[in-house]
């Protein structure tokens, strides 16, 4: 993988789900550096001098889209002056500069893992997993999908999950509505590690990612740590 890339785009699309909830689809105006599913990228709202200037005030999100799709696609709920300010300045056909590409929370070949893999993802979480599931194909060995949102509307618009990926949906705040997305299971209240296990040693030899909010991470992290899941198996979506 490359340096890091700094491109110009132009948003093509931006639509609001949930309450403050936003898609949006970003059109390079430049050759796309290549990246892999699960990455991140930097993005600015002020103006980029490529001639020489400094790299403005930015924020991570993580790439929801596919490395093959011809848009860039990142997800985003306002939290804070920097989202606030996205919502606001946001519109179709703005250019946006970001910085592209960063991390290392990817899978290349799901089977060359050679283990059950379990993915866990709270709101917007959901992004980095997205591309992986479009392209994941049914060798791909044994994966569960746990994604947790408040809100029924707060699902992801778009979301295409295969069938036979085992699929468990968490609604905090309302009875879930499975109707939105496949699911095999769904559950009235807050995605958390005791959901997770159906025995307490149940799934130590799977592999977890874990994507979603600070806290979240935490207790999963120590809760499969305490179930006896080695550190090696728990992979965290970290933005550093």
């Amino acid at each position: 993988m490359g340096n890091p890339v700094k491109l110009r785009t132009k948003v093509k699309k931006i639509a609001e789900f949930g309450r403050d909830m936003y898609d949006v689809w970003l059109e390079p105006l430049g050759r796309k550096p290549r990246f892999k599913a699960g990455q991140f990228l930097h993005l600015a709202l002020d103006d980029y001098d490529p001639s020489g200037g400094f790299w403005p005030e930015s924020r991570v999100f993580s790439i929801a889209s596919s490395p093959d799709e011809d848009c860039i696609r990142i997800i985003f709920s306002v939290k804070g002056s920097f989202t606030s300010r996205m919502r606001k300045e946001i519109i179709a056909e703005k250019e946006i500069w970001v910085k592209l590409p960063y991390g290392t929370f990817v899978i290349d070949e799901l089977s060359s893992i050679n283990k059950d893999i379990v993915l866990v993802a709270g709101g917007t979480g959901i992004s980095p997993y997205l591309a992986w599931l479009a392209k994941l194909k049914e060798n791909s060995g044994h994966v569960t999908l746990h994604y947790g949102v408040r809100q029924n509307s707060f699902i992801v618009p778009g979301l295409s999950i295969a069938s036979w990926i085992d699929t468990r949906l968490y609604v905090e705040d309302e009875e879930p509505k499975e109707s939105i997305i496949p699911v095999d299971k769904s559950y009235r209240g807050r995605l958390s590690i005791e959901k997770t296990f159906a025995q307490p040693h149940d799934g130590i030899h799977s592999v977890y990612f874990l994507s979603g909010p600070p806290q979240m991470i935490k207790n999963f992290s120590s809760g499969l740590s305490k179930c006896g899941v080695p550190s090696e198996n728990i992979r965290i979506d970290e933005w550093e």
